[in-house]
């Protein structure tokens, strides 16, 4: 009896681990099912920017964006602009002059001088960079990269415009310049260039740079010259949108994704840039563009939204600004200088009918009930000899009755005075002419006179 008792005790003493583990194995089992159910259930109709890209809404996130589109960019944003890349008007605006903190933004400013180098031949996208220290431990939004490690211009390039990385445009900058000072004294110059007279530049990257407890030093300009920046940008070097196009960076041999900090991308049709930005100074801002290609003509929105309170109201200010530019907007195009615009008669001239071209391309943005029209005022007594490029008169483009536009129209080719031939049948057709007048003349003169 003893013996068996040792034996049931021995039994117990293996078999109640075992109980134990597995009881273990399957609360953890449970506790993993229930943080998958505790995760965010993203079951939503609509798509919103996330930490991991582009994703359905929560339920949550739904709610807080419906409130927020209750509100005006008045409301959402202290300063915004919409306007069109390509003639550079301005649609919309709310305090476009005041010069403001631009956090990363301006990186674009940085950017530019890295094209600018690229161009000039003296970096190459292929170039090497090893990444320094000083650029590694720069905080805010980074590509996690460690000093030592070493990158291609074009991957630095690719870090700094899609996830913002504040290390890669600090090592860029020292690439370019030999060192940061040298950088941002071309940041200055560059802004000054491009006639942006209110523009600072501190540093390559925005962040703030405190001097004191109270006294804080940013990169700043104001919304119409980021509005100008960024046209000159996109001119100068379009495939920066190459860059901003791209939804993420995946490096596999890094063990490393980032996605785009641009809210618009991906969710609104014909975005692909610009830049976003953020600093307690600065609020969230963004400089976005895109297409639209509902236009009559292709037209490029760029829409500036500053001062966001929180990711959320910039992402409702960025689609308020884009969709009501490809909404309200169109561009069409009124003249081309390949195409004549009038014809015009040179009494016995050779030839005697010649075209009237516009000498520049004329553009004009209107809203869907805006009524665009055209009157012409062509040089009285035009004779032969006509020179190509003399000026032949001009067109005058009305919207909605008020004068917008003014273009001269020149020939662009010669009117020369006819052949001896042709000079003595003009003579005998304006004999006979004149004579038929004058027998006209006389028989009105006789019935006056009955």
């Amino acid at each position: 009896m003893k013996k068996r008792l040792t034996i049931l005790v021995l039994i117990l003493i293996l078999i109640i681990p075992q109980i134990n583990l597995a009881a273990s194995k399957s609360k953890q089992e449970d506790n993993f099912e229930v943080e998958l159910r505790e995760g965010p259930i993203r079951d939503q109709n609509i798509f919103v920017p996330t930490k991991n890209g582009v994703q359905r809404a929560t339920y949550e996130e739904a709610l807080t964006i419906e409130e927020l589109e209750k509100k005006s960019l008045d409301q959402l944003t202290s300063a915004y602009l919409l306007g069109d890349y390509d003639t550079g008007t301005i649609l919309e605006a709310k305090d476009i002059d005041t010069v403001r903190a631009m956090a990363s933004t301006s990186k674009l400013v940085s950017i530019y001088l890295v094209f600018d180098a690229i161009k000039a031949g003296k970096i190459s996208l292929e170039d090497k960079v090893t990444m320094d220290a000083a650029s590694a431990a720069i905080k805010g939004s980074n590509f996690d990269a460690k000093a030592g490690e070493v990158y291609t211009v074009k991957e630095l390039i690719e870090a700094a415009l899609v996830v913002s990385a504040n290390d890669a445009i600090n090592a860029l900058a020292i690439h370019v310049a030999g060192n940061v000072d040298n950088f941002v004294q071309m940041m200055n110059e560059k802004c000054q260039a491009l006639g942006l007279k209110n523009a600072i530049m501190i540093n390559p990257h925005g962040l703030t740079k405190y001097a004191g407890e109270e006294e804080a030093l940013y990169n700043r300009m104001s919304a119409r010259e980021m509005f100008e920046l960024a046209r000159h940008l996109i001119k100068d070097y379009p495939q920066i949108l190459d860059y901003t196009s791209m939804a993420c960076i995946n490096r596999p041999d890094r063990d490393y994704i980032g996605y785009s900090t641009n809210p618009a991308l991906g969710i609104i049709e014909g975005v692909d840039g610009l830049k976003t930005g953020y600093t307690n100074a600065a609020g969230r801002c963004m400089i976005a563009t895109g297409i639209n290609k509902n236009s009559k003509s292709p037209m490029r929105i760029i829409g500036i939204t500053l001062g966001c309170k929180n990711d959320w109201a910039r992402y409702v200010a960025v689609k308020k600004i884009v969709e009501k530019g490809f909404k309200e907007y169109v561009l069409e195009d009124m003249a081309d200088p390949k195409k004549a615009l009038k014809e015009i008669e040179i009494p016995d001239g050779r030839p005697q009918k010649i075209g009237a071209y516009p000498d520049r391309a004329v553009k004009i943005i209107k809203r869907a009930d805006d009524k665009v029209e055209v009157s012409y005022k062509i040089d009285e007594n035009l004779t032969y000899p006509i020179k190509r490029g003399q000026s032949l008169g001009k067109a005058i483009y009305y919207k909605n009755g008020k004068e917008i536009q003014v273009v001269d129209l020149i020939a662009k080719e010669e009117v020369k005075e006819p052949f001896l031939l042709q000079k003595i049948q003009i003579l005998i057709r304006n004999i006979f002419r004149d004579i038929k007048n004058d027998k006209k003349e006389t028989q009105e003169k006789e019935v006056l006179e009955k």
